[in-house]
């Protein structure tokens, strides 16, 4: 076969440096493969991020990650997804070592958190992490943990001994449906960073959960007072009002302070923060930003009388060292009980709070005025007077990006709920507990229009946690609780 001529180049000494040229590219990049880890060529490439990187440069597609600066690298992993990291960190070994401690520095159950019931069968995250020892073997990278568990006990953990002693650099942690003494809870706070915790919540999901943020968890937590921003602790806990003020008292950098007990039937809720040991002392959590937590044994006296008149000396008092935290953002003082009243569920409340704060322009409320980035007020289940026309317009004046949740709202909004998901910078975390369409649809209604759809059925039963009755796995509780309320009815 013939040879086809090619064109003669003009300029024989630009034709040779052409090739010089080509022969030391060739000698680099030779070099560099030498250089690179031998699995360097499963590394995924994306030829628009390195034409970015490259920009005009003649040499663009000789430009190697590893030829980029550690901190460009570094870069790059921190604006990688969850599931991006995890690829990478098995590309090669080199990736490895350079993207693991991003990945597990923040350590999330994400998936459980599509799961909020308690389905049987389904393995909890963090018995299953702990099964294989992952939570030991990367603990000294873990920075933060967030998991959503199912019933664990922190007995049964120390009892498995395969959490580690210590996570030397965790300082925020958010264990969702977990249980167990106080004792245990104080025990597992013991184990984070010797910097000091940042950021604290414990959530149960459902009040059959039996957890106990007591004494001695609040005294580990004081440990902390330099660090600590963060403390919620939501659903059936035990604090004393004494133990609360302590706290408040006790913690300079607090920003978020949201403890409320549990709201629900047949669980004792949690004393409330006396008005009387609130005005003692003043709290030093000046930037304090989220408030929650109910205050009672507020005495209610007729009017004109000496018994109101040192009502509304106490309640202004309270009022004062409210409003002195200028950041507050959100102020929750009741967890609301759920409403059983068939035909007008605002109607009666047996739960409704009478030794409040009554919220009124004469007992304090004037006070708060300073108090303009309020955007949540809840005041549900409590006698208040903030429903009133005189106080109603000192809030649109005073309060206008503010929501007020109190009983009798002329515009109802969803009840708030601690047994929700919340994320902390959703503008709906009180919201998203409950089920908008159902959320005061009475329990005989539900139960009702349960039995027409089969809910109960054992093989098929997908229990509603944010609804009125509780859980029981075999479905056989539902259907008695029917029984007994169609023959009350």
């Amino acid at each position: 076969m013939s040879q086809r001529k090619q064109p003669k180049r003009p300029g024989g000494s630009q034709h040779n440096h052409n090739q010089t040229t080509r022969s030391h590219q060739e000698s680099r990049q030779s070099s560099r493969n030498q250089r690179e880890p031998q699995h360097a060529s499963k590394r995924p490439h994306n030829s628009h991020h390195h034409h970015v990187l490259a920009g005009h440069n003649s040499n663009a597609d000789t430009t190697s990650f590893f030829d980029l600066p550690e901190e460009v690298q570094l870069m790059i992993g921190h604006s990688l997804t969850q599931h991006q990291l995890t690829v990478s960190v098995r590309v090669c070994r080199a990736w490895g070592a350079l993207y693991k401690p991003i990945l597990w520095k923040h350590v999330e159950d994400s998936a459980s958190r599509r799961t909020r019931h308690w389905a049987a069968g389904r393995d909890d995250a963090l018995l299953a992490c702990i099964g294989r020892s992952i939570l030991k073997t990367h603990c000294r990278m873990i920075h933060s943990l967030r998991l959503e568990l199912s019933n664990v006990d922190f007995a049964d953990l120390q009892a498995r001994r395969q959490l580690p002693s210590t996570f030397p650099q965790l300082t925020s942690v958010e264990l969702i449906g977990v249980s167990g003494s106080d004792n245990d809870i104080a025990n597992f706070l013991r184990r984070g960073s010797p910097a000091g915790w940042k950021r604290i919540v414990f959530r149960t999901n459902h009040p059959e959960v039996s957890s106990r943020f007591g004494n001695e968890s609040a005294k580990e937590v004081l440990k902390h007072a330099a660090t600590l921003e963060v403390l919620r602790v939501e659903g059936a806990w035990c604090l004393s009002s004494t133990e609360i003020q302590k706290l408040l008292c006790g913690l300079p950098k607090l920003k978020e302070f949201f403890v409320l007990g549990s709201a629900q039937l047949y669980v004792p809720p949690d004393p409330s923060l006396k008005a009387s040991d609130l005005v003692a002392s003043r709290w030093v959590c000046t930037n304090l930003e989220v408030f929650g937590r109910s205050i009672g044994e507020v005495p209610r006296a007729k009017p004109k009388t000496k018994d109101h008149q040192k009502s509304i000396n106490l309640q202004r008092q309270v009022c004062a060292q409210l409003g002195r935290f200028h950041k507050l953002r959100e102020l929750i003082l009741k967890a609301p009980y759920p409403i059983y009243d068939a035909h007008d569920p605002r109607r009666f409340n047996e739960h409704e709070s009478h030794s409040c704060l009554a919220w009124s322009l004469e007992s304090g409320l004037d006070l708060l005025r300073n108090l303009k980035d309020l955007r949540k007020v809840g005041l549900e289940d409590m006698d208040v007077d903030i429903g009133n026309p005189a106080e109603q317009a000192w809030v649109k004046k005073h309060w206008p990006h503010a929501t007020v949740w109190f009983p009798k709202n002329p515009e109802p909004s969803p009840r708030i709920s601690i047994y929700g998901n919340h994320d902390d910078d959703d503008d709906d975390d009180y919201n998203s507990g409950l089920d908008s369409n159902d959320s005061n649809i009475p329990i005989r209604q539900r139960i009702i229009a349960a039995i027409e759809d089969d809910y109960y059925v054992a093989d098929e039963y997908d229990p509603d946690w944010e609804a009125d009755d509780y859980y029981d796995k075999y479905g056989l509780y539902g259907v008695r609780v029917v029984f007994f309320l169609l023959c009350a009815i």
